[in-house]
């Protein structure tokens, strides 16, 4: 494509509200890589959750550094991408290799490694970065961001990849 932007959205998502095709005020910052489409992060924004306002973007480091040590939720169900992050995702994923969960590895390229020592060693989340910052290269963090209000929702049949990946893995631990 030769589109500067793309919307990547989960098969388990629901738009929460009226995307137009072409509407500047979505897009994220200017310096932005990925934007990642989440309500778990997104209820740790100051704007209120309403259907009809504007998003408003924070970039994950400042947002996952104000979350409860116990935070547990930060899966996304949808991205949007500006065309220089697609390449450098495809550059670091096959340098680096890939497991686990894409939101996981999303915050992971997004986050300095110190980012880590506000989150608990006992949260899934702190699990989950730890095991991405294991097989990642050290390299400057790409600029996510998360909006709110949270622009998709999980479906209302739920993820059957979740419910496979809860079976499959349900004697291992991160």
């Amino acid at each position: 494509s030769n589109e500067e932007h793309a919307l990547i959205l989960e098969d388990d998502c629901m738009l929460r509200v009226d995307v137009p095709r072409r509407n500047e005020a979505f897009l994220p910052p200017a310096n932005y890589d990925i934007c990642i489409l989440t309500c778990g992060l997104g209820q740790f924004h100051d704007k209120p959750d309403t259907r009809d306002a504007l998003p408003v973007y924070k970039q994950v480091g400042d947002i996952l550094a104000n979350v409860p040590l116990d935070f547990n939720n930060p899966g996304s169900y949808g991205y949007i991408l500006s065309r220089a992050a697609a390449k450098q995702l495809i550059e670091r994923v096959d340098a680096d290799g890939f497991f686990g969960d894409v939101d996981i590895r999303m915050l992971a390229y997004g986050l300095p490694r110190e980012a880590l020592s506000g989150i608990s060693e006992a949260s899934f989340v702190r699990k989950a970065l730890d095991a991405h910052f294991r097989v990642i290269a050290d390299r400057p963090c790409l600029a996510v961001y998360s909006c709110a209000p949270c622009l998709v929702m999980p479906g209302r049949i739920g993820s059957v990849r979740h419910r496979s990946n809860l079976a499959l893995h349900a004697h291992e631990t991160l």
